[in-house]
């Protein structure tokens, strides 16, 4: 059993700062204890309704409103710029805001007993990617029907997809496990397309002058589909 002493810094999945929690410790790192929450005894007015798995991909502050992510974030912001960079801020920086729901581009799911979805933080456990609301309706339809179309397939570690801004081009990558040979079927491409590309307008500040971006599936990209984040400046 772990032993709690005064000035412990326990670090709490699921909790928002101002709130009286009971927590469960599940690890020790150097200097901090790693904790979830198992029960909200004083709850913030910042806490959404409902239950909801912060622990699955992406979801660490889906349970706090929209607003209060953004202080949070601009706090962690200043906090690093600070205690780790050596260059303290004397405000906090405002976070840029963007669509909470369906913004999200491009994934890694993972691939375990005929499911695709995300680890639920910290484990192997897949957790469903729709719940977290992260993606387009349409982008949820297509996991569905690629993990129905794979649920038999061996040897799949993980799909990676990626979406254009508009949401109307996707692509996809199917990763394998050494050795493994990838499914192949024409009902499959058919069914969830083929191409590992994707074409966004890139408009560049200065001079308003479009560009057209192709980029693959694997190449990195910005997560995040609103507009104002996609934006190139030129000098």
């Amino acid at each position: 059993m772990l032993a709690l002493h005064e000035g412990q810094v326990v670090l709490v999945w699921g909790a928002i700062p101002g709130e009286r929690v009971r927590a469960r410790v599940e690890r020790a790192g150097k200097g901090v204890l790693y904790a979830e929450t198992v029960e909200v005894i004083t709850a913030s007015p910042d806490r959404k309704a409902g239950t909801i798995d912060w622990r699955c991909g992406g979801n660490v502050y889906a349970h706090v409103t929209y607003a209060r992510q953004l202080t949070l974030k601009g706090e962690i912001i200043q906090d690093a710029f600070g205690r780790i960079g050596r260059v303290p801020l004397t405000t906090r920086p405002e976070v840029m805001a963007s669509p909470d729901t369906g913004y999200r581009m491009r994934a890694r799911l993972h691939a375990r007993g005929g499911r695709l979805g995300f680890f639920r933080e910290g484990t192997h456990e897949i957790c469903d990617a729709a719940s977290t609301g992260q993606f387009l309706p349409s982008t949820h339809a297509w996991i569905a029907e690629a993990q129905r179309l794979l649920a038999d397939a061996r040897g799949i570690d993980a799909i990676e997809i990626a979406e254009n801004v508009p949401g109307d081009e996707r692509a996809w990558h199917i990763e394998m496990h050494d050795g493994a040979a990838a499914p192949s079927s024409t009902a499959i491409t058919a069914a969830l397309g083929e191409a590992q590309y994707v074409s966004d307008d890139i408009h560049v500040t200065k001079g308003g002058r479009p560009l057209t971006l192709r980029r693959h599936v694997r190449a990195f990209f910005q997560g995040n589909r609103d507009r104002k984040s996609t934006h190139l400046n030129s000098s």
